[in-house]
């Protein structure tokens, strides 16, 4: 390629370049409804929603230009002509990394509030003796593709691991701990689970001591075979979220895959859906929404 990276050579030889490389490889094989949840943890700037909990998408009596970003709710043809071609597909994930795709651009979103920014990311993996074998990988594929995604726009990224024990790890760079992540991922107990402890321990321990995860929102990856959330614990859990914290579930399947038994009273009205605001269930290869934010039941105030 020339002196700017433009032409055909572009990343030849560069690092950086080339694990992006990788990285737009490794996130083609992941559902595109995955890549839309993690936009959405932690307010992720053009796909931000609202303080009223609706997405910022443009009608068309709202469009009033064109402009660039990576809203893909509002790509031009052109761009979505690009990704649908292999030989262009690179161009347009890196486009979109950089936020450089054509888009539509909203009247509405100048009434964005500033408080709604891209803001730091906590990913909980449950690696208890449930998750054994294809849901434990399955979990640490898409925690990954998470962690990617979050980076790219960057955002700050936690990562915490648990079963009867829980361990964290601070995501600075993709580039220099990609080789750690992958082996702080793979590191699995395989032990019991319980969630009052790591949710305490995340609340009373570690947010105290990391003060950009304080506004974060949280992302837990699960079969959602939990222990019952206590009422001390549950009450640390509301704290959070009247400040704005978020709560995300990502229900990989299994025996705890039926939402329905979430209502029995083996979790004393503590489940994992009362917990997580916005539920989603990833099952052969498919990522599914079954409780939207929209749909959360208590309205709360977002100010950070």
């Amino acid at each position: 390629g020339d002196e700017n990276g433009e032409g055909m050579g572009i990343g030849r030889g560069d690092p950086k370049m080339e694990q992006q490389r990788r990285e737009n490889v490794f996130l083609k094989s992941i559902p595109e409804s995955l890549k839309r949840l993690a936009l959405l943890i932690g307010r992720a700037g053009e796909n931000d929603i609202s303080a009223r909990g609706r997405f910022l998408t443009a009608s068309k009596s709202d469009i009033e230009g064109i402009t660039v970003g990576n809203n893909l709710s509002a790509l031009l043809p052109s761009e979505v002509a690009m990704l649908s071609d292999k030989s262009t597909q690179d161009v347009f994930y890196r486009n979109y990394a950089e936020k450089r795709l054509q888009v539509f651009a909203s009247a509405s979103q100048s009434t964005r509030p500033d408080t709604h920014k891209d803001g730091p990311v906590i990913v909980c993996i449950d690696e208890s003796s449930s998750m054994t074998g294809e849901p434990v990988r399955t979990a640490i594929t898409l925690a990954y593709a998470v962690t990617i995604i979050a980076k790219r726009r960057h955002r700050p990224v936690l990562i915490v691991a648990y079963s009867d024990d829980h361990k964290m790890m601070r995501v600075e760079s993709l580039e220099r701990q990609k080789k750690q992540i992958l082996e702080f991922l793979s590191n699995v107990s395989m032990g019991g689970n319980d969630e009052n402890s790591m949710f305490e321990w995340l609340f009373k321990t570690i947010l105290p001591q990391e003060d950009k995860f304080k506004t974060a929102d949280i992302l837990c990856v699960s079969d959602f075979g939990w222990v019952s959330i206590d009422s001390y614990v549950k009450n640390l859990i509301d704290e959070q979220k009247a400040a704005g914290m978020r709560f995300y579930g990502l229900n990989i399947g299994g025996i705890f895959g039926g939402w329905h038994d979430f209502n029995d009273d083996m979790w004393r009205g503590n489940s994992p859906m009362s917990v997580c605001d916005s539920v989603w269930e990833y099952s052969k290869g498919r990522c599914v929404e079954v409780k939207g934010l929209s749909t959360s039941e208590a309205p709360r105030n977002k100010k950070r």
